[in-house]
């Protein structure tokens, strides 16, 4: 009718099919991408010039995950932080912060401790970037703790 072999049409579904497996073997069997991913290394002025970056820091970053969980199993749990000193000039600015009780480590603007990067620096408090939000924590002032869910209450037994 419409100047179709019949017999064309009985082998097409399979041959796209078999096409179509070939290419998934090839693009790696459903594999993770990142996994055969094989970044040549870079020179070292290359390395310098890019501010110490690695190939292993590159495919880390591309594998990890988007977002971060806030509840539930393998949440990411915020650290207590406290704010125990600013020093401001006009040349620079950092400031004294403690984390999970730890000695107090001395930051500048957009340095990091345990993932947590120092984003502003006022004259008594910061501007915290941390995993899951923005946290502003003035001076001597523990950082607020998130709100924990409430634990469900089991009836107690009588005797």
């Amino acid at each position: 009718m419409f100047g179709v072999n019949p017999l064309m049409l009985i082998f097409a579904a399979p041959a796209g099919i078999f096409a179509g497996l070939c290419a998934w073997w090839i693009a790696g069997a459903g594999g993770s991408p990142i996994d055969g991913l094989r970044i040549p290394s870079p020179s070292p002025a290359l390395r310098q010039a890019a501010g110490g970056v690695s190939s292993d820091d590159v495919l880390k970053a591309a594998g990890a995950p988007l977002f971060v969980l806030t509840e539930g199993p393998g949440a990411v749990a915020e650290p207590p932080l406290m704010l125990q000193g600013v020093v401001r000039s006009p040349s620079r600015a950092v400031a004294l912060i403690s984390l999970n009780g730890q000695p107090a480590r001395w930051l500048a603007k957009d340095e990091r401790i345990e993932g947590i990067r120092l984003a502003e620096i006022g004259r008594s408090s910061v501007l915290l970037d941390l995993p899951t939000r923005y946290l502003a924590v003035d001076l001597d002032q523990p950082s607020p703790s998130p709100a924990k869910p409430a634990e469900p209450q089991h009836p107690q037994r009588r005797p």
